[in-house]
């Protein structure tokens, strides 16, 4: 039997959830009410600190691929776990936590097709999120970076940790950067990375707290440190998707 969590957050971003991954082993869907995060069902059942590890796990996998996909989303979070009631039917949802909203408006634009008034063809193509998913399954780099991407804070170590995670798939940092999707952004990458390492420039925000160094020359904002390694993570997986 699946494994649900009733998940919280921002109307929108858990709908956009929903509609990026509708089919395959990890799933979210609204059941009556609400949304859930649906997970395979484990041979042996798993205690609730055991099986809220492995939603959250989850989540934030999905939740790395939402922010590669959408511009403007904030990443749902698990409000707890859902069984159903053996008298009543009823799902019940336990282990609560907090709850975090924003007003923001968003939107897509879904293709149907139609005759006479009736719709005759609903593509049944696995969208770009089912896709990327898939490929985390035998990507175990590709399913960290995401994760990290998804779970962690987009602060300087955060970024790092992402970066890390790409580059250790080609075997490290240097051999990152002969790859043509991150060769374009090589000078960009060593600034990042000066920038993440140097107390003198960061403060308690750095990586590192030694002084000795001179903080770089070239000024990087975070917000444009996080453009960086969304442009890096999301070529890398364009880069992935081709089979090249």
């Amino acid at each position: 039997m699946e494994q649900l969590f009733q998940l919280s957050g921002e109307g929108f971003d858990i709908e956009e959830l929903a509609r990026l991954f509708a089919r395959g082993s990890v799933t979210v869907k609204k059941i009556e009410d609400n949304y859930y995060l649906q997970l395979p069902g484990w041979e042996s059942p798993l205690e609730d600190g055991e099986a809220l590890e492995a939603g959250k796990v989850a989540i934030s996998r999905l939740n790395g691929i939402a922010l590669l996909e959408l511009g403007n989303f904030r990443p749902p979070e698990i409000y707890g776990i859902t069984k159903r009631d053996p008298v009543t039917g009823n799902l019940v949802t336990t282990i609560s936590v907090a709850v975090h909203g924003a007003v923001r408006t968003k939107g897509h634009v879904e293709v149907r097709l139609f005759k006479d008034g009736v719709e005759v063809s609903k593509s049944q193509s696995p969208t770009s999120g089912e896709t990327v998913l898939t490929m985390t399954d035998t990507n175990e780099f590709l399913e960290r970076a995401l994760f990290l991407y998804g779970r962690v804070e987009h602060n300087w170590r955060g970024l790092y940790m992402v970066l890390d995670a790409i580059a250790e798939s080609y075997g490290g940092p240097k051999k990152l950067l002969k790859q043509d999707f991150a060769a374009k952004y090589e000078s960009d990458i060593e600034n990042f990375k000066h920038h993440a390492n140097s107390y003198r420039a960061l403060g308690v925000e750095a990586r590192h707290g030694l002084a000795k160094e001179e903080p770089p020359k070239k000024k990087m904002t975070l917000a444009e440190a996080q453009a960086l390694i969304q442009d890096i993570l999301r070529a890398w997986v364009e880069k992935l998707k081709s089979g090249k």
